[in-house]
């Protein structure tokens, strides 16, 4: 899933940030989890990937392109996510070696198995940035806004409150003994 990519990816996006201190980290997400992300203070700048068909497409191409990037590291095999790092221009691109369009890659880092956190921080290893962390916990915090939104959500739907943990498509909240 989408969600469970972008798990995936803050630790990695942790390493890079520790490891190139002084480097301004862009991350383009799905509109839906700009928030989620932005919660983490990992990256400087999110851009939201959003709608469908050619016009938002070659406006999110047309915005990569104009901010000269370095480095792209695509944590994603999709043919989006390479074409984007493509078309951004920058000189790296380090992604994944078994994708058909890693050809668009300047330097592949062998994936193995399925997506995973273990993957990802082998691209950032790749770029020398050791990980300092290798699991998503504690990157994502929540606020005491979230925490209410989710318990007025779980109430209207009838959901009794108990210590729980939700992941969904468009929420995440940690509640233990809410109420």
């Amino acid at each position: 899933s989408t969600l469970g990519d972008l798990l995936f990816s803050l630790p990695a996006l942790d390493a890079l940030r520790a490891g190139l201190p002084d480097v301004n980290l862009t991350s383009v997400v799905p509109a839906p989890y700009v928030e989620l992300l932005s919660t983490t203070k990992l990256v400087d700048r999110i851009i939201p990937r959003g709608g469908e068909g050619w016009r938002p497409t070659a406006r999110l191409l047309g915005e990569l392109r104009s901010a000269r990037y370095e480095v792209a590291v695509c944590f994603s095999q999709s043919r989006g996510s390479l074409l984007q790092a493509f078309a951004c221009g920058a000189r790296r691109r380090v992604g994944f070696d078994n994708s058909r369009w890693a050809f668009l890659l300047t330097e592949q880092v062998r994936r193995e198995g399925p997506p995973s956190l273990a993957n990802n921080l082998r691209l950032v290893e790749h770029l020398g940035c050791p990980p300092r962390q290798r699991d998503y916990l504690g990157f994502i915090q929540s606020t005491a806004e979230h925490k209410t939104q989710a318990i007025t959500l779980l109430r209207n739907v009838g959901i009794a409150e108990a210590p729980f943990a939700v992941i969904g498509r468009l929420l995440i909240a940690a509640l233990a003994g809410i109420g």
